[in-house]
């Protein structure tokens, strides 16, 4: 499917009251409003779980000449701005998922995503018809492959999302203010996927009062995730917040922008976490500042590579592995910072003071019944 419009507004209201002013005729509008039934909310509980604003299971281009702003705002159970997975429900009368679809999302104009959800009526036994289950958490864009129990090929599929291209503009904007509660928030979050962000600028911010996990991005099961715009801006407060997550081999996040800039609040706060064999790569000039500004584990990498390649960490740097500079240069603010081993050439590594703080971690759950990583389980 091709859209090629000047203008693609999705909005998406759900869990709450809405007031709208519809356009009935050419000049004349009516005001419409719709009242949110929470006791038949509550009735329905975790079985319904999560609202999308786009729920791609296809191959979708929409144009750069359309600007594409799709609006999810759930009072009462998750969001999901954008969703691309290649599950796909076969229509055999009982609605199960029994085969794989190409899930090929193209959105090449200026692009604008907010999704804010809530966790009231989220819980751990949502699932679908099939026994497929639903996400349980709040997005601003999800990209992945759903394992289905039966189902043949699942190694053969990739989730694959371009956001923007040249001179255009992508902001992605997720959160979920229901204090107190449980509840992750991901800006972008990636699982058998390649995901890449262009154009002049990407945006992506995350905002969470909830005690689950805050990530502007996190990836894993081999996912590319790459920042190709000329400027990068990652911004993400919570209780546990990340900046960017990349877990297991095959997953690689590269900043190829001309400009990056990663800021984390949040206690223990993490800009940049590569674990389990996964790769970080920096080719441009990146700024990350958090309380532990890079965290990499003995089986992951660290690239800072090109002569305009140069990351500053305003916070405690740790690579228990391999930093790889050529032609680069990694510049440590904190005291108690370490690199283990340094490859390259032409690499330069500059050290400075600061406080060390330990960074704690929750683990993380993506659909219900999962646990750890991902929630790639066989359904």
């Amino acid at each position: 499917m091709t859209i090629d419009a000047k203008a693609l507004n999705v909005t998406v209201i759900s869990g709450q009251d809405y007031t709208a002013q519809i356009e009935t005729a050419p000049g004349t509008f009516e005001t419409v409003e719709v009242y949110f039934d929470e006791a038949a909310a509550k009735a329905l509980g975790a079985s319904y779980a999560v609202t999308y604003g786009l729920n791609n299971k296809g191959n979708t281009t929409i144009s750069a000449d359309t600007t594409t702003t799709i609006t999810v705002h759930d009072g009462f159970w998750n969001a999901v701005g954008i969703s691309n997975d290649p599950m796909y429900a076969n229509m055999d009368g009982e609605n199960n998922y029994s085969k794989y679809n190409l899930s090929n999302l193209e959105i090449l104009g200026n692009v604008s995503v907010e999704a804010i959800g809530s966790s009231l009526g989220a819980g751990s036994d949502s699932t679908l018809t099939g026994g497929i289950e639903r996400l349980t958490a709040t997005y601003g864009l999800y990209a992945g492959v759903t394992a289905i129990d039966g189902v043949a090929d699942y190694d053969k599929q990739l989730s694959r999302v371009v956001l923007g291209s040249d001179g255009k503009t992508v902001d992605v904007y997720a959160a979920n203010f229901t204090e107190g509660a449980e509840g992750d928030v991901y800006g972008l979050y990636g699982d058998k996927a390649d995901i890449s962000l262009n154009g002049a600028s990407s945006t992506v911010t995350v905002e969470s009062s909830t005690t689950g996990n805050a990530y502007g991005a996190a990836i894993e099961n081999a996912t590319k995730l790459t920042f190709n715009s000329i400027s990068n801006d990652i911004s993400v407060k919570g209780t546990s917040a990340v900046g960017v997550s990349a877990e297991e081999d095959g997953s690689v996040v590269s900043f190829q922008s001309e400009s990056t800039n990663i800021t984390v609040e949040g206690e223990d706060s993490v800009g940049l976490s590569v674990t389990d064999g996964a790769e970080a790569v920096f080719t441009g000039e990146a700024q990350i500042t958090a309380d532990q500004a890079v965290a990499v584990d003995d089986t992951s990498t660290l690239t800072i590579t090109g002569e305009t390649a140069n990351l500053v960490a305003y916070g405690l740097v740790r690579n228990a592995e391999t930093t790889t500079i050529t032609d680069g240069t990694l510049s440590m603010t904190t005291d108690g910072s370490s690199l283990n081993v340094v490859e390259g050439s032409n690499a330069t590594v500059v050290v400075g003071a600061g406080i060390f703080k330990r960074p704690v971690r929750k683990r993380r759950c993506h659909r219900s019944g999962a646990s750890g990583k991902g929630g790639r389980r066989k359904r």
